[in-house]
């Protein structure tokens, strides 16, 4: 079976809480769910500091919104 292309979650940072502590929540998260993105990485974007992270399929990216909905756009 070939690896679909990856789901793609923009997260955007929340102006009370600090970057860091922002993604080391989702880091948090993604360890206690054992799930590892294909990729998460940092971006700047017009409206600030954000970040980037690609899902291997659609149910952990799924799950990633749930849990983190107020961060998403």
């Amino acid at each position: 079976m070939a690896l679909r292309t990856p789901v793609v979650v923009q997260p955007k940072t929340v102006r009370d809480m600090p970057f860091a502590e922002t993604m080391r929540d989702i880091r948090i998260w993604l360890d206690s769910e054992r799930i590892e993105p294909v990729e998460f990485k940092a971006v700047v974007g017009r409206v600030g500091l954000g970040f980037e992270i690609r899902f291997r399929d659609e149910h952990e990216a799924e799950r990633f919104q749930e849990r983190f909905a107020p961060l998403l756009p």
